[in-house]
């Protein structure tokens, strides 16, 4: 029995669909999540170790540090710029809990905290290591230290020498305050217990944050209060104070403002011209409001399933989904057309059954090429996948099963889509007439594509793919320069199971680095090795004096001869016989107050690895530094371009194969929709047309075939082929009206399809921008070449009479 025209069971239908919305909805608004962490859309190397530890490496507090650079008219108020700005951020709520720590210059008691903690030790840094220790403790060492110590009581540090000479004549501790300079790289010094930059008016400040640099929720307010603190202190300097900053954290976070940006654009203008375009065509709020159904109904169930299986959403899927409003609605428009112009005033019901074939045939191709990205290496590319399938399919489904229920049967005339439709019905008797003139599009397009594909390039670097803002990456650049000079993509690291086994490591790495300096492959580089060797190392170069027994008289002989009394040196010669204290470890450095120019050097790594870094100066020979390190299997020179480009280039290779492997998906469906070789073969054409002709105007642009275009031709080979499915069944039909509204609805399609990756074509995200290129010109080239189609197809009638 019906009730309002619908069933009992059509009701319970709609009443179960709108349940099974409305809690996938409140499943998003209580999961919901969104990332921009770009590495989510780069490939994994070749080399997982490699892979894995720069993405470890990208998470780290290395990444998670900001260097804030406060440049003032001179030295005293930069000094005051620096206390009030460390003030002002620590009274702010928002840095309180954010922050792991804040530091504008080492706490109070550096000389003392230094003493305290090398003095007991000093015989585990009597060299940089066991050799060097034999060295210095000969003969002719004990000569150059005893004119050494001369010098150092002559010099600025003379105070210190003489204290700490008669327990140290080799002087250990003066030599830590020269390696702590060396690990500051030399563009940092220390004024009145402030980080002041060479140029003596730029205050600096460390901050590191608690959350990934990449989670820009966390890092927006942290950004906003670094701000408003500057704002805050800015008026009570005449003379200007400019602030300077550098983090990754900033890019992470213009990254996800354009793409929020980005998504309520295109879901925004998508909807607006949608709806306009349906009033135009159709006249109906009714139409209008149940178009939206099957779209939302996508939406929500694409973002419920990948928060799931993701844990969150990415900014990209996010952005690709408003443009899916496009795709989803395709087959509300089919239904749409085919009710209004062949049957108005008919059941809706009937509409939808004589248009289901080439309506699932539209659909399962299209999920066949996003079902493709499924194997692909980019977690990026698989959340995208999954969002896609789940979402079109729950809109085909959602348009089949509430959609025609909820249609008005009637439809009253609208002159603008008579006109759309007899215009449509011209241009294909047209076509049909002149079938075999249609072959010279097909010819046309590989004419232009012999010509055009010589210029098409793979483009492996990533550096295109994730082009950075100009402002921010000069702004970058200018603070990094004022701190430290060193190579950004390129260091070593070394790698061990544990802290003394990764120091170790570092102890031999640094070994091989001395060796490149002094062959001019390399300029410098800032190790934390000579600050903290491996606690073996600490303590071979301890026995070495401890087990000399001919050290004692040897040392009083030189050093008498030198000048100095023979019993000055006592305390230390009493020392090598009294018991040693624990080597020296990262915590106690952590803990102490040089331990904010030291945490950029330790890496925590997955697994339970450990990893110290080596920052490089001046690379002039990358292969030749690698090959130095080839022996130390736990040491790897990280050339993060090359690493990403050869990644890129073996995932564009494996697109290619998913391109192909989509395509012969897509091919086995047509055949087994149509088994018929002629029919299979004229749907296909076009779409291959297309993607030839796509290649062709990149490369014709100057644009090179990245990993994110090859893998939008996926979608125009999927997506494509819709428009030939429609021309081909209505070139085989009896019923004229029937035709125009298949090609209306095809044409309809495809500029709504279109109109949304276009949106994301101009988008300032380079991943959006490419897909939203390629699949935008793609697409629109599948419906302009899809009358190649009738060159390959029956004629109207042909497959009547067969």
């Amino acid at each position: 029995m019906k009730t309002g025209g619908l069933g009992r069971g059509e009701r319970g239908r709609l009443v179960a669909v709108a349940m099974v919305v409305l809690a996938l909805a409140a499943y998003v608004v209580a999961r919901f999540e969104v990332t921009t962490d770009v590495t989510e859309f780069l490939p994994d190397a070749e080399d997982r170790v490699l892979a894995s530890l720069s993405r470890e490496i990208a998470d780290s507090e290395l990444s998670r540090t900001m260097i804030l650079a406060l440049e003032a008219a001179d030295l005293d108020s930069a000094l005051r710029a620096s206390r009030a700005f460390e003030a002002a951020l620590r009274r702010d709520p928002r840095i309180a809990d954010a922050v792991a720590y804040l530091e504008g210059g080492p706490t109070e008691g550096l000389e003392r905290a230094l003493f305290e903690l090398y003095e007991p030790r000093r015989l585990y840094f009597l060299a940089d290591g066991e050799a060097e220790a034999r060295e210095r403790t000969s003969e002719a060492g004990l000569h150059r230290a005893a004119a050494e110590l001369r010098s150092e009581l002559a010099g600025p540090l003379s105070l210190l020498a003489s204290r700490v000479a008669p327990r140290d004549p080799f002087l250990s501790l003066p030599g830590m305050f020269r390696r702590l300079e060396r690990s500051r790289g030399g563009e940092l010094g220390l004024v009145d217990g402030r980080f002041i930059a060479a140029d003596d008016r730029t205050a600096i400040l460390f901050l590191a944050t608690r959350a990934s640099a990449l989670d820009a929720r966390a890092q927006g307010p942290i950004l906003a209060a670094i701000d408003d603190a500057h704002h805050a202190i800015e008026a009570g300097f005449p003379g200007g104070l400019r602030l300077d900053q550098s983090g990754v954290n900033r890019f992470a976070t213009r990254a996800a403002t354009t793409i929020e940006a980005d998504v309520k654009r295109v879901s925004s203008i998508s909807t607006i011209l949608l709806c306009a375009l349906l009033w135009i065509l159709f006249r109906s709020l009714r139409l209008v409001a149940l178009a939206a159904i099957p779209v939302a109904s996508g939406v929500v169930a694409g973002a419920a399933v990948v928060l799931f299986f993701f844990g969150r959403l990415h900014g990209i899927t996010l952005a690709f989904g408003a443009a899916l409003i496009g795709v989803a609605i395709d087959y509300v428009v089919h239904l749409y057309c085919h009710h209004t112009i062949v049957s108005p005033g008919g059941d809706p019901r009937e509409s939808l059954r004589a248009i289901a074939w080439p309506l699932a045939t539209g659909a399962v191709t299209t999920l066949a090429g996003f079902g493709a990205l499924a194997a692909s290496s980019l977690a990026g590319l698989r959340e995208v996948a999954c969002f896609a399938v789940v979402g079109i399919f729950v809109a085909f489904v959602v348009t089949l099963m509430v959609v025609p229920l909820l249609m008005p049967a009637a439809e009253r005339p609208v002159a603008a889509r008579t006109r759309l439709v007899d215009a449509v019905e011209r241009g294909f008797r047209a076509l049909s007439r002149a079938r075999w003139r249609l072959v010279w599009i097909p010819l046309a397009v590989v004419v232009f594509a012999a010509l055009a594909l010589p210029r098409v390039q793979l483009d492996p670097e990533l550096a295109n793919l994730g082009r950075m803002d100009p402002a921010l990456l000069a702004e970058d650049e200018r603070v990094r320069s004022k701190v430290v000079r060193t190579e950004q993509m390129q260091f070593v690291v070394a790698l061990g199971a544990d802290e003394a086994a990764a120091l170790a490591v570092n102890d031999a790495v640094e070994e091989r680095l001395e060796q490149a300096v002094e062959a001019g492959e390399l300029e410098g580089m800032r190790s934390l090795s000579p600050l903290l060797p491996a606690p073996d190392t600490q303590r071979a170069v301890a026995r070495v004096a401890r087990d000399d027994p001919g050290l004692p008289d040897r040392l009083r002989r030189v050093f008498r001869e030198e000048g100095f009394a023979e019993a000055a040196f006592a305390p230390y010669l009493a020392s090598l016989a009294e018991p040693l204290p624990e080597p020296l470890r990262y915590e106690d450095l952590l803990a102490s107050p040089v331990g904010a120019l030291l945490r950029g050097f330790r890496v925590e790594l997955g697994g339970d690895r450990v990893g110290f870094l080596t920052f490089l100066q001046g690379v002039q020979d990358a292969d030749a530094l690698a090959a130095r390190l080839d022996e130390l299997p736990d040491a790897f020179l990280l050339r993060q371009s090359d690493l990403f480009r050869d990644a890129q280039l073996a995932y564009q290779k494996s697109t290619i194969r998913l391109l192909v492997a989509g395509l012969v998906v897509v091919a086995v469906l047509l055949a087994l929709r149509y088994r018929d070789l002629r029919r299979t073969v004229a749907t296909l054409v076009p779409a291959l047309l297309a993607v030839l002709l796509t290649v062709s105007i990149l490369g014709v642009t100057g644009r090179g075939l990245d990993l994110i275009s090859l893998t939008a031709l996926l979608f125009v080979v999927s997506m494509g082929v819709d428009y030939s499915v429609f021309l081909v069944d209505a070139s085989e039909g009896r019923e004229t009206r029937g035709v125009a509204a298949a090609l209306t609805g095809a044409l309809l399609a495809c500029v709504s399809t279109v109109g949304a990756f276009g949106l994301l074509a101009v988008s300032q995200h380079p991943v959006l921008a490419d897909l939203g290129l390629t699949a935008a010109v793609g697409i629109g080239s599948s419906l302009l070449l899809a009358p190649t189609t009738l060159v390959l197809a029956k004629p109207p009638g042909e497959a009547d009479r067969a």
